[in-house]
């Protein structure tokens, strides 16, 4: 019926839209909730916490590896 490629492709469209979906109705009631402080320290919290996460997890690592070189 559907190749793995076709299916996998269109199983990320109707993520990416049902995600899409979801953030904007999230964004377009939090203005007027009065959790928008705690959400938007939250969210800035989670970002700097992935930031450093990957500034520590990168170091040290070489740029290029054996096996494609």
């Amino acid at each position: 019926m559907l190749d793995a490629r076709t299916a996998g492709l269109l199983a990320a469209g109707i993520t990416s839209a049902l995600a899409l979906g979801g953030l904007g109705t999230f964004l377009r009631r939090l203005p007027n909730s009065a959790t928008l402080a705690p959400t938007a320290a939250a969210f800035v919290l989670v970002v700097v916490a992935v930031m450093a996460g990957v500034v520590v997890g990168t170091r040290g690592v070489p740029g290029g590896t054996a096996y494609w070189e």
